[in-house]
């Protein structure tokens, strides 16, 4: 199945010791056209993100598998970032500073389809060599457009 979808998204990172309501918390809204596609058991949804200050495009590549996320980003920074519940990953930033490598630990992963929308809640810690240096919580929801 192809289609094209609304893609609703709300991202927070937070520094150790912050909380989502502390004003240093990074908090980022996306509403944008999307492509999804259904493919052997897994879910595709495809779309640009673009940065307002450079105007930098960054394409981006959304698995939605049974029990897995996988969340590609080609661009100016480049990653592959898989998020498991109760598994810790690794994964590489390639940024235009250098490689960044850090271990990922997903606290929730909740995958809600119905006829009408997809919703997909994931809490992630990144971590670089033992030491906590970020919490995400990402919610997407997709609508039929």
């Amino acid at each position: 199945m192809n289609k094209d979808v609304i893609l609703h998204l709300h991202s927070t990172i937070m520094q150790p010791g912050e909380t989502p309501t502390d004003r240093e918390a990074q908090n980022m809204q996306l509403k944008k056209p999307a492509s999804y596609y259904e493919k052997e058991q897994v879910q595709l949804i495809f779309y640009t993100e673009e940065d307002p200050d450079s105007g930098a495009k960054t394409r981006c590549r959304l698995e939605v598998h049974d029990r897995k996320l996988v969340i590609i980003r080609t661009g100016v920074t480049t990653n592959q970032m898989e998020l498991v519940i109760g598994k810790t990953t690794s994964t590489k930033y390639h940024t235009p500073f250098g490689l960044l490598e850090f271990d990922v630990t997903t606290d929730t992963l909740q995958i809600k389809q119905s006829e009408n929308e997809l919703k997909i809640l994931a809490c992630y810690t990144l971590a670089s060599e033992g030491s906590v240096v970020s919490k995400h919580t990402l919610h997407i929801k997709l609508l039929n457009a």
